[in-house]
């Protein structure tokens, strides 16, 4: 957004002259004026553009973000076209270009994440899809913004979510599975958020255009942490707290209580998502397995069992994350 602002001091010492001049004072002071303000113009015109020009470019990166494409004739490959973006990670296209502008707002405490897409500016999308997300959760909030193209979110199996923004939708979704892959958790797709999407609430006379979490009674995050006594045969889940620090103070504290004096409790597993579940191999020692729904969660450990070659393992017990409790369990069960 550029903004121009401009002072007039300068003094024009009137004379007389043997030929009457065309201009009188009023209308000198008035070219003067307009011709300052014209050049004013056309410099902040020239700043804007030079700031949102696009340019060939090899893929995103800090800074920068795609919004197109180009090929070179028909069996050329196409080569990115890229626009640079300021600091906050908004495209710096100006308003009313014709762009799309969408954004996707998240917090930390929160299951799934709002959206607002089709405003002619980034910061209207943002506060936007912004004011949607501080409604409901309060302070925390973030936004993710792109101009004509895709934010695309997923959710791995601890409720924790990921983001990535791209021009092309098939890049966006590329880069979501190397992200996962990279960091050794399993994603599940929560939307593909496009630009020029349509969304329930629109509204183009109140500016809005907003997607809202599909369960949003739900939609707030809560924590469970489970540890175990490396001296006894047994360790302590907490489930249904706000925080995860409240949550893994509440499962030592019951460890600890156990047995006072003892200090051989150690943390094992947490989750922010929906459901713990704690399972045996075929020697009886348990494990717990975490996701949003029983089902995947009895996917996962099984293929984990597979995997590491545990033999037949069996569900011994599943868990609410987020109902408030204190759990004991077995570290190994006689089978």
């Amino acid at each position: 957004m550029v903004s121009a602002s401009d002072s007039h001091g300068s003094t024009i010492n009137e004379g007389r002259s043997a030929v009457k001049s065309p201009f009188t004072t009023a209308n000198l002071r008035n070219f003067i004026a307009t011709l300052a303000l014209l050049i004013a113009f056309i410099f902040a015109i020239d700043s804007g553009d030079a700031h949102a020009q696009t340019f060939p470019c090899s893929g995103p990166g800090p800074g920068v973000v795609v919004v197109g494409e180009h090929r070179a004739g028909p069996r050329a490959p196409p080569t990115p076209i890229c626009q640079r973006t300021d600091q906050s990670g908004a495209s710096t296209a100006p308003s009313g270009s014709g762009d799309d502008f969408s954004a996707v707002a998240w917090h930390d405490d929160a299951n799934d994440v709002w959206a607002s897409a089709r405003h002619n500016s980034s910061g209207g999308a943002h506060i936007d899809a912004f004011t949607a997300c501080r409604d409901v959760m309060g302070d925390g909030c973030k936004t993710m913004r792109q101009v004509n193209g895709y934010i695309m979110v997923s959710r791995d199996q601890y409720g924790d979510l990921f983001i990535v923004s791209d021009g092309r939708k098939k890049e966006a979704r590329r880069r979501m599975a190397e992200s996962c892959a990279k960091a050794r958790i399993r994603c599940s797709e929560i939307g593909m958020f496009r630009s020029s999407d349509t969304y329930e609430d629109f509204n183009p006379q109140a500016i809005l255009n907003r997607r809202h979490p599909r369960d949003l009674r739900n939609v707030r995050r809560s924590y469970a942490a489970a540890v175990r006594d490396t001296d006894r045969n047994e360790g302590f889940l907490a489930t249904g707290y706000r925080t995860l620090e409240e949550a893994k103070a509440a499962a030592l504290a019951a460890c600890r209580n156990a047995e006072p004096g003892d200090d051989d409790c150690r943390m094992r597993n947490w989750s922010g998502s929906k459901v713990m579940v704690l399972y045996s191999d075929q020697t009886g020692q348990t494990y717990f397995e975490t996701d949003f729904s029983p089902q995947a969660a009895a996917e996962a450990l099984h293929g984990f069992c597979k995997q590491e070659q545990l033999g037949a393992c069996r569900i011994e017990r599943s868990f609410d994350v987020g109902v408030r409790g204190l759990h004991r369990y077995q570290t190994r069960i006689e089978r």
